[in-house]
């Protein structure tokens, strides 16, 4: 597929990692890095797909934690408390989320600071769209992040596609014809389910067109996303 979406907020391999151990629940200082590693690398066939100026970054992670996970299979020699940890080899890469997380507290720090700034003096001008009202229009759809869309994603096909036979197809549907599919559905009923849009795909591929159609549609603010609750 030639279409291809470049994300306008930069996501880095941290920040996937980050998303992966708060959606877990576990605690950064030990890493279930087996778990984390599978739930990584699904991630990451689909960011190949969606923006490959950017895989290679997400790549050198991925070895990285091949690596940790390989090391932490092997046979421990018994130590002290003191050299285990020393010995532990997934403390740099804690240093370095905790270096992230920091920076990204401070910088959505800095985002509300702005956002009540313009609250207070006004937004100016914004683009409607057509059947959108002002109540809608203040939808924030940023509540739901790039990684939550591709989780979901992640969890719709291997929902439905492992039920339907694999096939070959050789078709080519234009990211626009999806985006008017969608615009369909969301004209018989005003909320639809993440789900019931990829419902209706036949092959891995159609559903990856209508994963970017998603997010080019979210990013142009003509719909809006939310969660209801976590792993919805």
């Amino acid at each position: 597929m030639d279409y291809r979406v470049a994300l306008d907020i930069y996501k880095g391999p941290l920040d996937l990692l980050l998303y992966l151990i708060q959606e877990n629940e576990v605690d950064v200082y030990d890493i279930p890095v087996a778990t984390i590693t599978d739930q990584y690398m699904r991630h990451l066939e689909i960011i190949k797909i969606l923006d490959p100026n950017i895989a290679g970054e997400f790549l050198v992670m991925a070895s990285t934690l091949m690596e940790i996970k390989s090391r932490m299979l092997l046979p421990k020699p018994e130590r002290v408390e003191e050299e285990e940890e020393e010995g532990d080899p997934r403390i740099e890469l804690i240093r370095q989320l905790m270096e992230y997380k920091k920076f990204k507290e401070a910088a959505a720090a800095l985002a509300e600071r702005r956002r009540e700034q313009l609250e207070r003096f006004g937004r100016g001008s914004r683009q409607k769209f057509e059947g959108m009202d002002e109540e809608e229009e203040d939808l924030e759809v940023s509540e739901v992040s790039i990684w939550d869309i591709l989780s979901a994603f992640d969890r719709v096909m291997r929902q439905t596609l492992r039920l339907k036979p694999a096939t070959i197809v050789d078709r080519d549907v234009p990211v626009r014809e999806h985006i008017e599919s969608i615009l369909r559905m969301l004209r018989l009923e005003a909320v639809i389910t993440f789900l019931a849009i990829f419902r209706r795909c036949e092959d891995r591929i159609e559903a990856i067109g209508a994963l970017l159609a998603l997010l080019e549609m979210t990013r142009a603010r003509v719909i809006s996303l939310e969660q209801a609750a976590k792993g919805a």
